[in-house]
Formats: structure tokens, sequence, C-alpha cells
């Protein structure tokens, strides 16, 4: 997957966040995605469980948002004056 395409798949993994759409948030992820979280162990396996960690505003998600916001602002072209 070259760049443009991560940037693209982030950016709909977000907006379907935001949108509250879990359908469309767990179309963008891959069935057997798997979440490991060193410091506390924590282990999310699957589409559905990660959904539920999203929808439950979950640390996965703000480790996730903290670490693709600076990307997705670098990556957005800025609009011509």
């Amino acid at each position: 997957m070259n760049e443009q395409d991560l940037t693209k798949l982030a950016r709909e993994n977000v907006e379907a966040y935001s949108a509250g759409d879990w359908t469309r948030l767990k179309a963008s992820l891959a069935p057997d995605v798997v979440y490991d979280e060193v410091g506390s162990q924590r282990r999310i396996q699957g589409a559905d469980e990660m959904v539920e960690a999203y929808r439950d505003g979950s640390k996965p998600y703000r480790m996730a948002r903290e670490r693709l916001g600076p990307f997705l602002r670098a990556a957005t072209p800025s609009p011509s004056r």
C-alpha cells in the first residue's frame, strides 16, 4: 500500500468514526485487525472488537487520532488563495 492509499484509508477511518458510522468504520478495517497495547497488555482482535473499542471512545482511537492527526494535516493540501 502506498502513502496515498494509507492516507485515504486513515482519513476514511477518522471520518467514519467522527460520523458515528460504525458499519463504514468496520469496512475500513481488516477483518483480522489486531491492536496490541504493550504497556497494559491489552489486546483487541478482529474488526468487531475494534469497532466496539472505537465506539466506546477507548484508548486505541485516542492514540490513533494523536498519531494520525499530524500526518493527516501534513498530507492535506492547503487551499489555493
